[in-house]
């Protein structure tokens, strides 16, 4: 193991480059904004890592971590060659921030990430005239959702989209698979580290995506695992790389919800497909339908409020008639009542006060007790909460905005819910 910058092995520049990235993620609590900063002092980071210097980098690091980077130059806390050899092998490539790869409007977005960890290829979103569509929904999904998935998409043929989603199960996967059958190209992120297929029934998926010359991409070093809070922030990438986003069937509490919000924050194009009024399923897209979401049931729909067709007359418009499957709609009165009504009486009950979480509850608390009149940032909850990671506070705050305990402010404010 080395313990010097003296006795360091020779890499390829990109090799050098992925090591330096994955050096400063040991560093306790170091999150994407932390490593932009690092990036705007060098983009070398291996070069910073072993000869920057502590004047420049107690700038942006806290005395824990100067201290532990110290601790770590003389005690390398990887194995250089075999983390080298394990990325290779896989053929996952870092993709930096400053890359001239790197999605362009994906370093416009709220907390863009450092780099990404690219298996694959990225042509097909970058590719001159390509626009990314997000495509999202439930992991139970209905007929009805995987047959107007496949309908939309492989009606999207031979057109300049690339089907961008996370590879979960339901309309994720649907989507996925339909543009491969299409000839579209698909990218799919992931919440964990690329040496895990989750879930792991989509590993076959997977593996056709990149045979498609597709890519599966995350911001996540190998090893990490799938964890639940992961998912959320892993959402603001589907929705950053994208123009649209349609999501086909979705509760409204659910994940897929809070994409279609990052997307109306982020301002992209959002889309819904309506649904059976009665379906525990049809609440979110009514919903986002109600606050003037663009209502798509055919490909040309989607076209259109991607700027990539003229929008013509119902006289004019010659959709294809698609034949579907009947679903069982549920009486009214088995309806959950926040299907029908949204609202925070719903979402916080008088007998829950607090988040269940431990940790979701310390952050509630936290906003709560912290916020001002236009909220809290993270920046300021990271130094009330200091055992928490940035990456570990942003998707504990995701989940929480989902659960209805916090809302999202303009400007990445954050305020907290009560009764």
């Amino acid at each position: 193991m080395p313990t010097s910058s003296s006795s360091l092995p020779t890499f390829p520049p990109a090799t050098q480059a992925l090591l330096g990235a994955l050096l400063w993620m040991k560093i306790t609590k170091i999150g994407s904004n932390a490593l932009r900063k690092l990036m705007a002092l060098n983009t070398d980071l291996w070069h910073l890592w072993w000869h920057g210097k502590k004047a420049q980098l107690q700038l942006i690091l806290s005395k824990e971590q100067l201290q532990q980077w110290q601790v770590f130059q003389q005690h390398c806390p990887l194995n250089l060659e075999a983390e080298a050899h394990q990325y290779n092998a896989l053929g996952v490539e870092w993709l930096p921030f400053e890359s001239p790869q790197f999605p362009p409007a994906l370093r416009e977005i709220y907390d863009p990430p450092a780099g990404l960890f690219v298996q694959g290829s990225l042509a097909g979103l970058l590719d001159a005239g390509q626009v990314g569509l997000a495509i999202v929904g439930t992991r139970k999904l209905t007929p009805y959702g995987e047959q107007m998935t496949q309908h939309l998409v492989k009606g999207l043929g031979k057109n300049p989209i690339c089907v961008v989603s996370g590879l979960a199960l339901g309309i994720d996967g649907v989507a996925h698979q339909a543009a491969l059958e299409a000839g579209l190209p698909t990218i799919a992120f992931l919440g964990c580290g690329l040496d895990t297929c989750y879930p792991a029934k989509h590993a076959g998926l997977a593996e056709a995506i990149l045979q498609a010359n597709g890519a599966l991409i995350s911001e996540y070093p190998l090893g990490v695992q799938p964890l639940a809070k992961l998912f959320p922030r892993r959402n603001r990438l589907v929705v950053g790389v994208s123009v649209g986003v349609l999501i086909v069937e979705a509760p409204l509490l659910s994940g897929s919800m809070i994409t279609a919000r990052l997307g109306i924050q982020e301002n992209r194009t959002v889309m819904a497909v309506p649904n059976e009024a009665t379906s525990v399923n049809a609440a979110g897209p009514l919903q986002l339908l109600k606050e003037g979401a663009g209502m798509v049931w055919e490909p040309l729909h989607i076209l259109q409020e991607l700027g990539l067709a003229e929008v013509k007359t119902s006289d004019e418009e010659t959709p294809t008639q698609l034949q579907l499957t009947p679903q069982v709609a549920l009486p009214i009165k088995q309806v959950p009542e926040k299907t029908v009504r949204p609202n925070r009486e719903t979402l916080l009950t008088s007998v829950q006060k607090s988040p269940e979480n431990p940790e979701e509850n310390q952050v509630w608390q936290a906003v709560l007790a912290n916020q001002e009149a236009n909220g809290i940032t993270i920046d300021s909850l990271l130094k009330k909460l200091d055992t928490l990671s940035q990456t570990e506070l942003a998707g504990h705050l995701t989940l929480l905005e989902l659960e209805g305990w916090v809302t999202a402010l303009a400007g990445g404010r954050f305020s907290a819910n009560q009764l």
